[in-house]
This record gives C-alpha cells, sequence and structure tokens, in this order.
C-alpha cells in the first residue's frame, strides 16, 4: 500500500517526478498559521514547535496528531517555495498538495469532536466517505442505500466496528483500513487458481515464493540461475536471445532504512539500486519487467524506476480528486541522468499488480518502448489518505482518480493490457507464471523487426 499523509489535486500543470528540492531548513518549516488542503477536508495548524492535524467533515472535526516540523515533512512531501504568502506547495512522487492559508481554526476545529457515541462516529465516516470517495459508481456500490441499510443497524445497536467493516466490504478496496484498537479491518486478498501446494489459500507472500522458486527450478525460462536483489524486493536474470528479466515484488524499502524513512529516502534507495541493476543489464536488447505479483509500495519509486526507461520527458498520466475546486493535474516522467534502458520492454500484470505497482505499470506504457501484456490490475491506484474518528479509531480511505492520458478512468477498474492474456487456469508454475513470460518474449522479438 502507498504511504500518504495527505492527498490533493491542484492547479493544471505538468509535474516532473523529482523537482528541485527546496532545502528543509528552519526557513523552510511550515509557516505558522492554519492551513487548509482544498478538497481533502484536512487543516494544518502550524506553530513554532509543531504542526497539528484536523480532518473536518459535514458532522464536525476532528483533532489529529502533532508532528514536529520535520516529522511532518518527512511524511507529506518536500516544502517548495511558497507561491504567494498565503499559498505553500509540497511535492512527494508525482502528488501535489497546495496549502492554502486561513485566517485560524475552522470554527468547528476549536471545538473537536470527542466522544464514544456509535452514531456520531458513523455519521462522521460516512460524511467523510461521501465527500470524499471517487470509487462508488466503478465499484458497484450503492453507497446511500448501503449507509442506510447501516444506520439501521447502528439505531438498532449494533456493534460500529462490524457495521462500518461491513459497510466498506463491498467496496474490495484496498486502499481502505480500519483500525479499532485490537480490532482491524483491510481488504486484501491474492487472486490466483486453486490453492497453494500445501492446501493453504494463497497469499501475497506465498505467490511471490512460488516465482521465485519457479525461476530458479530447472524448469525456468531463464538461461542461468537469477539472482535476488533490492533487499529481496527483486529478481534479476536473463532470458534466451539476450533478454534481460526482472521481476519487481515491491516498491518499498529497496535498501534497509529506518521504519520512518522518508519519501525522498526511500526513492534514493531505488534509484540507487536501479543504477547497479542496468549496468548488469547492459547488453540486452529488451527487458521483460515482471510486476504480476506487487503489492505496491511508494509512487515515488515507481516513477524513480520509470525515469530509468525513458529516452525524452513523457506526460504519462493524470490525476485529481472529486473533492478538489481545480482541474486535474499531469504527471510525467524524466529520463534519469543515471543509467537508463531504452529498448523495447515488456510489463506483465495481473490482479496482483497492485497500487504504486500500478503506477509503474501505467507510466511504463506511456513510454513509446512500453507494452502490457497479461491481465487487468487491481483498480487501486489513489493514495491511502488517513482519517480519524471522534472516538480515537483511524482509517484510511482513496480519495483520488487516475486517468490515462486519454481521459480514461482507472480507480476500480485498472490498467488494461496493450495484449491481453488468459487468466491462469492453474496454479502449475509452467501456467501461472512461464505462459506469459513467454508471450512478452514473442513480442520484443516481434518488437524488433
Amino acid at each position: 500500500m502507498r504511504f500518504a499523509a495527505l492527498a490533493i489535486a491542484a492547479l493544471t500543470t505538468l509535474l516532473t517526478p523529482y523537482p528541485p528540492a527546496f532545502a528543509q531548513t528552519e526557513s523552510s518549516r511550515l509557516p505558522d498559521g492554519a492551513w487548509s488542503v482544498s478538497g481533502y477536508g484536512t487543516v494544518f495548524l502550524s506553530d513554532r514547535r509543531e504542526v497539528r492535524t484536523y480532518f473536518v467533515n459535514t458532522v464536525g472535526c476532528i483533532r489529529g496528531e502533532a508532528q514536529s516540523h520535520g516529522e511532518f515533512l518527512g511524511q507529506v512531501g518536500e516544502l517548495s517555495p511558497p507561491a504567494a504568502p498565503d499559498r505553500v506547495v509540497l511535492r512527494s512522487g508525482p502528488s501535489l498538495y497546495v496549502l492554502t492559508r486561513l485566517k485560524g481554526l475552522p470554527p468547528s476545529c476549536q471545538r473537536p469532536l470527542r466522544t464514544r457515541d456509535p452514531l456520531v462516529n458513523f455519521e462522521s465516516f460516512v460524511s467523510t466517505f461521501t465527500q470524499l470517495y471517487p470509487g462508488f459508481e466503478s465499484r458497484g456500490v450503492d453507497w446511500k442505500a448501503a449507509q442506510s441499510e447501516a444506520r439501521s443497524r447502528i439505531s438498532n445497536g449494533d456493534d460500529l466496528f462490524e457495521v462500518l467493516s461491513d459497510l466498506v466490504a463491498p467496496l474490495r478496496d484496498d486502499h481502505i483500513r480500519i483500525d479499532a484498537g485490537e480490532r482491524s479491518y483491510a481488504h486484501f486478498g491474492a487472486i490466483a487458481p486453486g490453492a497453494q501446494p500445501g492446501g493453504e489459500r494463497w497469499t501475497s507472500a506465498a505467490l511471490a515464493a512460488s516465482l521465485r522458486d519457479y525461476l530458479m527450478s530447472d524448469a525456468s525460462p531463464l538461461v542461468s540461475p537469477p539472482r535476488v536483489v533490492a533487499n529481496r524486493k527483486a529478481i534479476l536474470g536473463r532470458l534466451p536471445g539476450d533478454i534481460g528479466y526482472l521481476a519487481i515484488v515491491s516498491l518499498n524499502n529497496w535498501a534497509p532504512l529506518e521504519e520512518d524513512a522518508s519519501t525522498s529516502e526511500q526513492a534514493q534507495a531505488a534509484a540507487r539500486e536501479m543504477q547497479a541493476l542496468l549496468a548488469e543489464l547492459v547488453d540486452v536488447r529488451g527487458l521483460v519487467i515482471d510486476l504480476r505479483i506487487n503489492v505496491g509500495g511508494h509512487d515515488a519509486v515507481a516513477l524513480a524506476t520509470a525515469s530509468r526507461f525513458a529516452d525524452e520527458e513523457t506526460a504519462v498520466f493524470s490525476k485529481d480528486a472529486p473533492g478538489d475546486e481545480t482541474e486535474a493535474y499531469v504527471v510525467q516522467v524524466t529520463p534519469s541522468d543515471g543509467a537508463r534502458f531504452t529498448g523495447p520492454i515488456a510489463i506483465l500484470v495481473s490482479p496482483n499488480t497492485v497500487s504504486a505497482a500500478e503506477v509503474l505499470a501505467l507510466a511504463l506504457s506511456a513510454l513509446p518502448n512500453g507494452f502490457v501484456l497479461g491481465q487487468p490490475t487491481r483498480g487501486a491506484f489513489s493514495d491511502a489518505v488517513p482519517r480519524q474518528l471522534p472516538n480515537g479509531w483511524t482509517y484510511t480511505l482513496a480519495a483520488e482518480t487516475y486517468r490515462t492520458l486519454d481521459g480514461v478512468e482507472l480507480e476500480g477498474k485498472g490498467l488494461l493490457p496493450d495484449q491481453p492474456t488468459p487468466s491462469p487456469e492453474s496454479s502449475v508454475p509452467a501456467v501461472l507464471w512461464g505462459r506469459d513470460i513467454g508471450a512478452a518474449v514473442n513480442w520484443i522479438n516481434t518488437a524488433e523487426r
């Protein structure tokens, strides 16, 4: 899952994934005062010591956590020079955060909600989803009817956690999570035919291990044993005919990092690893990038990776939020100054390509040398935006819409491959993994003619 302290779509503009850094000194901390995030019901109150977060909806205002300025910028993004006295800009990967100064805290935030009343907490939760969530239609959920039924359960005394979990479960959204003390709800299910060899249900970890074992077995399509690299987040090998193979199973922690490592530190670690990996693939004539089992990580890592395959600056997708008052902005990939490969790249995807992995596939697909094969991705592009309830429980929801450059919405639908392949009907490794690798090799051989 992608990490985000907030998310905002603002200003119709082209964004490069890595703008020049604005040194995070005392002068670059969030200026004192109250700041609103357009379209996201979020307010920040900054003073000399800390930044406090408030979450605003039609029910009231909930006071969130306070962070030091360093912690805040490390979590949210890099602070750019103010565009105006009443506006500051934060950037993180492809996300642009525009904060507008308020005269003071909204009246509701001067008296923040703090109650265990189940109905008040339910209404706060529903209000936020109604205001921010863009995916009801694409995920086939009648939200008005669903919340009405759930409200009647609360009135009848049903358990709040169970009601909220049941309310959002039909959305099948990997970026929705509810944490209620010792209880938590999260939707994520690995999608694969049948069961593991031992009879257990497939998990993401088990699928990743299955791919690794297949690539290292006697039946492997690789011409030599592969190497597990990038802090065990990638598998590197070679296919017949001087074609490289790179399976990426995560876009997070490509090197041992602290638990609270910033987005920029994550991207820098990925950049170092990509430099080394491409040095080993310098003589290949094509490359298969396998994203079929990748549950995501950081969009910044996704774009840092995509920059290694771009020959020129390329617009790759647009992004906005339904609650925002401004238009969508377009994100572009800028070629890396380091090692790059600009030959044909075949990108393998599946329903287990999730979140930041989908962003990587989308960015690569927009490059002239990129071609996507497989099955549609999961359709969980949006950042996971954290919120809080008046009783102290925390939750996340998706609050953004990603679109292809020709305007196709992707949330809840997934990225459609250029060359669809049938969903595997067997967990036999040669079917589950090998068949589409063969299709990717065939495409590269054809693309070179």
